[in-house]
């Protein structure tokens, strides 16, 4: 998806966009304003890889990864995660399981310590 925005919605799971065992891609896009009641306030990549390039992931809320929750690889370019919230872990990103994440540079998050990305060590590539 390239250029799209998705806000105010909800659900359990990924309430801008839930992904489980397939592949998204989001270019030059906004998330924002979104609500799950356990995991991924904005997105959601439960066994299937996410990236995002140029875009913007804020305002969204959820117990685990406020801004966006993978249990598979989420790659980041160019990207702003921040503003988010999570009542448990990982206010900006929780990457759970065996999921990674993979930084190509150039990426803002809103909580600078640990607290703000939760499960997994960054890798840049």
């Amino acid at each position: 998806m390239s250029g799209n925005s998705s806000n105010g919605g909800s659900g359990f799971g990924g309430g801008g966009l839930g992904n489980y065992q397939g592949t998204i891609t989001l270019i030059n896009s906004t998330v924002s304003g979104n609500t799950a009641n356990n995991v991924g306030g904005g997105l959601t990549g439960g066994f299937g890889p996410l990236t995002l390039t140029s875009s913007t992931i804020t305002g969204n809320s959820a117990s685990y990864g406020g801004g966006v929750y993978t249990e598979d690889a989420l790659t980041l370019g160019n990207s702003l995660i921040a503003g988010n919230s999570a009542s448990v872990l990982g206010p900006e990103i929780r990457v759970a399981g065996v999921g990674t994440l993979n930084s190509q540079g150039h990426n803002l998050f809103g909580v600078n310590n640990d607290s703000g990305l939760s499960g997994a060590t960054p890798a840049a590539t």
